[in-house]
């Protein structure tokens, strides 16, 4: 199986006074022992590490960039921008960001499920399975 990563997963992975950082870390050390390939957008990148460094600092913000360039089972999807531009301006009708959006533009198009904490994002790709 492959997933799409948020960013909200991402920063409960690093930042260890998350409340969600002990259930996402178990899960995560699941996928290293069962090598399940995670994937993520340039825009989940910037978004974690920006707020990796206000929530925590630049060294956190640093270690998880280290750790997704060294880790192989970190793939970096090159994506469209003009095709989620569109899919953004046409089809989003919800108050959510433009990066959500591409997550779920993403998901559908790779046929992966994304990896979330943010229980609206998840609503809103059911809509589009």
């Amino acid at each position: 199986m492959k997933y799409l990563l948020d960013s909200s997963f991402l920063v409960a992975l690093f930042l260890e006074d998350d409340v969600n950082h002990d259930k996402v870390l178990s899960l995560f050390e699941s996928f290293e022992k069962n090598k399940i390939m995670l994937y993520l957008l340039h825009r989940i990148i910037e978004e974690t590490a920006t707020v990796l460094t206000y929530k925590g600092n630049r060294k956190i913000s640093n270690r998880f960039l280290d750790f997704i360039e060294k880790d192989i089972r970190f793939r970096i999807i090159e994506n469209d921008h003009h095709e989620e531009i569109s899919f953004y301006k046409k089809y989003i009708t919800r108050n959510i960001s433009f990066v959500d959006s591409s997550l779920v533009y993403q998901s559908n198009i790779l046929d992966m499920n994304i990896l979330t904490l943010d229980k609206e994002l998840i609503k809103i790709a059911r809509l589009f399975k």
